[in-house]
C-alpha cells in the first residue's frame, strides 16, 4: 500500500516528515521536552485550510500557560510554489487555523526546494520559544 499526499499539501507533508525525522533521531529531546524546564510541552499537528492554501499547523503548548502557546501553519503559498509559514501566538489564529491579518501579512517564505531549510527554521523557532 502507498500513502500519497495530494497536490495541495505535498510540500507541507515533506516539512512535517522532516520534523518527525529530526525528533525521532534525537530522542533525548523527546525525553526531557524541548525545554527541560517545560516538561509538559507538546506539539499537536492539525490541519490547515484557507482557500487555495492547504497544509498543516503545529500547535505548540506547554500544557499550562496559554500565553506561551503558539502556532506555525505550513503550506504551499497560493500564488506560487513557495513554502509559506504563518507564525504567531495561539490566539492570533481563527477556527481552521486561519491566521489573523497581522500574521498573514508577516508570512515567511522558503523556496519550494528548501524543505530542509524550512525544517531547520521551524526547529530553531521551537527550541527558542
Amino acid at each position: 500500500m502507498q500513502i500519497v499526499y495530494t497536490d495541495g499539501i505535498i510540500v507541507a507533508g515533506k516539512v512535517i516528515e522532516g520534523l518527525i525525522a529530526h525528533y525521532k533521531t534525537n530522542p533525548e529531546i523527546l525525553k526531557v521536552g524541548l525545554h527541560p524546564e517545560r516538561e509538559d510541552e507538546t506539539i499537536y499537528i492539525e490541519g490547515y485550510a484557507n482557500g487555495r492554501e492547504n497544509g498543516f499547523t503545529l500547535c505548540c503548548t506547554d500544557g499550562i500557560d496559554m500565553s506561551k502557546w503558539y502556532r506555525i501553519a505550513i503550506c504551499e503559498y497560493r500564488k506560487s510554489d513557495s513554502i509559506c509559514l504563518y507564525v504567531g501566538e495561539y490566539n492570533q489564529f481563527k477556527q481552521g487555523n486561519i491566521p489573523s491579518e497581522e500574521i498573514y501579512n508577516d508570512k515567511i517564505f522558503f523556496s519550494y526546494n528548501e524543505v530542509k531549510e524550512t525544517v531547520e527554521w521551524i526547529i530553531n523557532y521551537i527550541e527558542t520559544h
